[in-house]
């Protein structure tokens, strides 16, 4: 049976933090079929108890009897002392009744004390969802702590990948001014590749480089063993129950913001174990100091291969590159804000990392290079074409160049008078644009024209008529009526 502060803690994850079932059952220790249990019911009521009746009933106070002479009585022996006062009932339900009375045993852990700059451990939380154009995303929460302070750091972030798990270590070793002798951790793949009773901890070897670069050890805590790194667990519920209670997570960017703040505030509290800020103890860690390091690059590598539309994929969406390396070998250098692609050991594109999907970021200088290729080659074809009309063509091209603005242009309007007129009519044109000094599209156009309209010269003219046509008399006009006026 759950409490009401179970009951109110699954609704929280269920509707404000967005964790399904499952996550909420991991994080809370609870059975899934519990969970969908209680986000079945809107309000939360104690079931009452029915009273069932037992067929062992009347041999409980015999039962009692025995385990005050002998607590250690198994279940096979009470059944059998009760078997000889007439009882008739099985095995399972004396053992399951004997599980109800005896105290249930529970471990004993000791109490961890670490000496002040030994240890910090560190552990994710979940946030939530999000959406992003669309897509659904993680909102995962880092927490680092100093066991011996109980200084805390938080940074939020989109995926718990190994860019983000060596950055977020790096800034927090920067929040708290040093570095401890040791980081412990849990069985998480960024940090851990297998761990198993029987063999040696095999840890990732980019977290190994990146410890041996500041000068700390990594312990790898049991697995299942929760109450080991004890302290970051605390301070995982407590960012979830102190800071995101109520609190929306979009927009995201404002959550780095606004959790600077509260680390101060946390930071400066009166701590209930201690009795005194971590802050104030925190000048008694004595951290191992950063020196003359230089920054780790906190990246992850993934080997990829450019398509033949100069892009490479990484996490559903494409970047793109100069056009000039399609089909060769890349690496992207993936970092928690931008994506760095590299090439023979050379940097050929950066982008600003996208966490939505299916989108194409594309810089348009990659393709420059391939447009003005295909525009010399488009020119080249045209001017082939114009040396196969005429051999007086390169003359014409020559003086073109000199004088147009845009000679592509040109080209391409005399290319496509082909569509109307022959080669040979072409060529005619552009001989005479070369006697006339006429250089240009216009005037070879003039010219086609003037030539299509041009009609033939006039011959004599012969007109046939009839031969009485030609014998047609006139009568002689009458002046006589003139006379009078």
């Amino acid at each position: 049976m759950i409490t009401y502060k179970d009951y109110s803690e699954i609704h929280f994850c269920f509707d404000q933090l967005k964790m399904s079932k499952e996550q909420i059952a991991k994080s809370l220790n609870l059975s899934p079929t519990t969970i969908r249990f209680w986000l079945s019911k809107e309000s939360f009521a104690k079931s009452a108890k029915k009273k069932h009746t037992s067929k062992l009933d009347p041999f409980k106070e015999k039962i009692h009897q025995l385990l005050a002479q002998c607590p250690d009585y198994s279940g096979k022996q009470i059944l059998q002392f009760i078997h000889n006062e007439g009882f008739d009932g099985g095995r399972s339900i004396v053992n399951d009744y004997l599980k109800s009375i005896r105290p249930k045993e529970r471990k004993a852990y000791l109490s961890l004390n670490f000496p002040p700059g030994d240890s910090a451990q560190v552990d994710w939380g979940v946030a939530g969802y999000i959406s992003i154009d669309g897509t659904r995303r993680k909102v995962s929460y880092f927490v680092m702590v100093l066991c011996y302070s109980r200084m805390i750091y938080v940074e939020f972030s989109i995926g718990e990948a190994q860019e983000f798990w060596l950055k977020f270590h790096e800034n927090a070793f920067k929040y708290f001014g040093g570095v401890p002798k040791k980081v412990m951790v849990d069985n998480c793949k960024t940090a851990v590749i297998s761990h198993k009773k029987t063999e040696d901890v095999v840890f990732n070897s980019h977290y190994q480089d990146f410890a041996h670069h500041y000068g700390f050890h990594i312990i790898a805590c049991n697995v299942r063993q929760p109450q080991e790194k004890g302290r970051v667990e605390n301070g995982v519920g407590y960012v979830r129950k102190n800071f995101l209670v109520g609190r929306k997570l979009e927009p995201f960017e404002l959550l780095n913001i606004e959790i600077k703040d509260w680390l101060d505030m946390a930071n400066k509290r009166l701590h209930g174990t201690t009795n005194k800020p971590p802050i104030t103890l925190l000048e008694e860690e004595n951290l191992q100091g950063f020196g003359e390091l230089n920054g780790y690059i906190c990246s992850r590598k993934i080997p990829t291969k450019i398509n033949k539309l100069f892009r490479v994929r990484f996490a559903g969406n494409t970047y793109s590159v100069p056009a000039q390396y399609s089909f060769e070998d890349a690496i992207i250098n993936v970092f928690i804000d931008k994506i760095i692609i590299t090439s023979k050991g050379r940097e050929i594109a950066k982008h600003e990392r996208y966490f939505g999907s299916k989108k194409d970021i594309e810089n348009p200088m990659h393709s420059k290079s391939l447009i003005e290729t295909r525009k010399r080659a488009s020119e080249q074809k045209i001017v082939a074409w114009l040396y196969r009309l005429s051999c007086k063509a390169h003359i014409f091209y020559a003086e073109l160049a000199k004088r147009s603005l845009n000679l592509m242009r040109e080209l391409n309007k005399i290319s496509a008078l082909q569509t109307t007129y022959t080669d040979q009519e072409i060529a005619m044109a552009l001989e005479d644009c070369i006697v006339n000094e006429a250089f240009g599209v216009d005037y070879m156009r003039n010219i086609l024209d003037i030539k299509k309209k041009q009609l033939p010269e006039a011959g004599p003219l012969h007109v046939t008529h009839n031969a009485d046509q030609l014998n047609v008399r006139i009568p002689a006009p009458n002046i006589a009526i003139y006379k009078g006026k």
